[in-house]
């Protein structure tokens, strides 16, 4: 459904995780650095675990790396945010308010080598936290408000990903343009995901129906513009905030963040 393509991979990808050390680093930490561990040291890649909007604005991702390892947040221009992981291996770092949404590359300096983390950090002007995947659903960072979508990521064909959560161990029926006889079921955290049949071009109407879940979404099949301009391009819509954004490989993904997912 999702097909990676072999194109030459872009360089502004590259910087999302491996800027230069002239980038400009901002440290969530004031303490004194400890000595990250050595190079024989198994070295597990960084991961968001949580985010939220910050008390003072801005937005709070927190995760995991290896102990006392230096975590940093790529952005393409180069700037970088960085935080220390203590010594049960948990991170927080927060980001300062911005009225366009931001991707990162996350990864751990580990005696100046860096270990990536998979996919993209997504962060949108109004609270909104993805990891952005290649080929797969994105996975929402921010906590949900009750049962509902979560994700819709489309690729170039018009295949789709729906991600979502209800009611843990419970059957969601999806409908997608008033066609019915679809469902999926959702583990034992509430998570559940669904990949969608082909679509063609233009306006399609997605709904979804569980215990204590009733929702619609309502997305354009469209293929994004050319991404001449960076790896990014993020735009409000009814649906909720739609990235389109450029994969390792050079293909272009749709990932939209479904708005009902914050709203109470």
């Amino acid at each position: 459904m999702f097909r990676r393509k072999a194109q030459i991979t872009v360089l502004l990808l590259a910087g999302l995780a491996l800027a230069g050390p002239s980038a400009c680093r901002r440290s969530a930490d004031a303490g004194s650095e400890t000595q990250p561990p050595g190079e024989g040291a198994y070295s597990a890649p960084p991961e968001v675990t949580g985010a939220a909007r910050a008390p003072g604005g801005g937005e709070r991702l927190e995760g995991t790396a290896p102990a006392d390892s230096r975590v940093r947040l790529g952005q393409p221009g180069g700037e970088a945010f960085t935080a220390k992981a203590d010594p049960a291996g948990r991170w927080i770092l927060v980001l300062p308010p911005a009225a366009q949404a931001r991707i990162f590359g996350l990864s751990v300096l580990i005696e100046d080598r860096a270990v990536q983390a998979e996919g993209y950090v997504l962060v949108g002007p109004d609270g909104e936290a993805a990891l952005l995947r290649a080929g797969a659903s994105a996975v929402r960072l921010d906590a949900p408000t009750g049962p509902g979508i979560a994700t819709l990521d489309i690729d170039a064909a018009g295949g789709g990903l729906l991600s979502g959560f209800a009611e843990p161990g419970s059957d969601v029926a999806i409908r997608i343009d008033g066609r019915g006889g679809s469902e999926a079921r959702s583990d034992e955290a509430g998570r559940f995901s669904f990949t969608m049949p082909r679509l063609a071009g233009g306006p399609h109407r997605l709904e979804v129906a569980g215990v204590k879940l009733q929702q619609a979404l309502a997305f354009d099949v469209a293929a994004p513009a050319p991404l001449d301009q960076g790896p990014l391009r993020a735009t409000a819509t009814p649906a909720g905030l739609r990235a389109d954004w450029l994969t390792p490989g050079g293909g272009a993904q749709t990932t939209i963040l479904a708005r009902s997912w914050r709203m109470p």
